[in-house]
């Protein structure tokens, strides 16, 4: 058994569409998460490469989660993803 953290990791969340003025002041106010995780739903106005750029590029931190809408998950059009973040 791994012994435990004496500190807890702390993930900060974004969930995005279409919010490219935003999303840069957004991800720099979360630095003092251990992870960020950006989960995209279609954003067609750069969202998706812009939060890459912060991230470093990390394509596993920065995802659009295309292929939910038709499986639709949990119903009303709502989308899950499970994402490494980038931090």
């Amino acid at each position: 058994m791994a012994p435990e953290s004496s500190t807890p990791e702390l993930a900060a969340v974004v969930l995005t569409k279409n919010v490219a003025q935003h999303i840069v002041p957004c991800i720099e106010t979360l630095r003092f998460a251990d992870r960020i995780v950006v989960s995209d739903s279609y954003s067609t106005d750069g969202t998706v490469e812009l939060a890459r750029g912060r991230c470093g590029g990390d394509a596993e931190a920065v995802r659009q989660l295309r292929g939910a809408a038709e499986r639709d998950v949990g119903g009303g059009g709502r989308q899950m993803g499970v994402l490494r973040g980038c931090g």
